[in-house]
């Protein structure tokens, strides 16, 4: 369990503060708690800034502090935790009717929701708003208004030597990167769960035929993508691609 996870900070490292832009590379079970799916916050599962998603059976899905290894400590998995504690911060700084508006929002998918769900339906969406906007500033106070939809871009994947070529079929729509995901795993016909994907890169695709290149090491990958909006942080579904072989 400790090294998947150490995995995962690595992988976050590799990203955290880096959105790709037009072009390439260059622009940019402890405090856990409970919430429904189904507001917005579908395709949780996973790791993004420094928290940990993870869907139950029932629908639930657990938000806490992603763990650091004891073995290393590196300031990329410092800045992950500093992410997961600036969206704590945030949700203590609300006043009472942004906290009541965020109950609410949660509420349309659990009836019953309570404080911690409020809490956490917040953190759930401002850890990725804190990882997809490094510039600064805070995440929304308020909960979004529309469910998020996704985008219509889909990517083609190719192994290379070293690396997975994402080449995508359209522009992001404004507002909208994709994430593109990976994970090692030992054949071909491996199906991994969408909580073992890591985020490897996000892009702001912006013509169709744009290409980025990940660096990864060799083996074979599931790859898949998912779609962020920026402005709330809500996250779109995993779309599956298939498997592809790096080196």
């Amino acid at each position: 369990m400790g090294r998947r996870i150490g995995e995962e900070l690595e992988g976050f490292a590799r990203i955290a503060g880096r959105t790709v832009a037009t072009g390439g590379q260059s622009a940019d079970t402890k405090n856990m708690a409970k919430l429904k799916t189904g507001i917005g916050i579908s395709g949780l599962s996973g790791t993004s800034g420094g928290a940990v998603f993870v869907t139950r059976r029932d629908g639930s899905v657990l938000v806490r502090e992603r763990p650091s290894p004891t073995t290393t400590d590196t300031p990329a998995k410092q800045e992950a935790r500093r992410i997961f504690a600036r969206a704590s911060a945030a949700w203590r700084t609300l006043g009472v009717e942004d906290q009541r508006a965020w109950l609410l929002w949660a509420r349309r998918a659990k009836p019953t929701a309570g404080a911690s769900d409020a809490a956490n339906a917040f953190r759930a969406l401002a850890v990725r708003w804190l990882a997809a906007n490094p510039g600064g500033g805070s995440p929304p106070s308020l909960p979004p208004d529309e469910p998020f939809g996704g985008d219509a871009v889909r990517c083609k994947v190719l192994g290379l030597a070293g690396a997975i070529r994402w080449t995508a079929d359209r522009a992001n729509s404004p507002g909208v990167v994709t994430e593109l995901l990976a994970v090692r795993v030992a054949s071909a016909l491996a199906e991994p769960r969408d909580r073992d994907l890591r985020i490897v890169e996000r892009v702001a695709y912006s013509v169709a035929g744009q290409s980025v290149d990940v660096p990864l090491r060799t083996g074979m990958y599931a790859v898949a993508i998912r779609f962020l909006a920026i402005g709330t942080g809500q996250a779109g579904n995993v779309l599956r691609l298939g498997t592809v072989r790096v080196g």
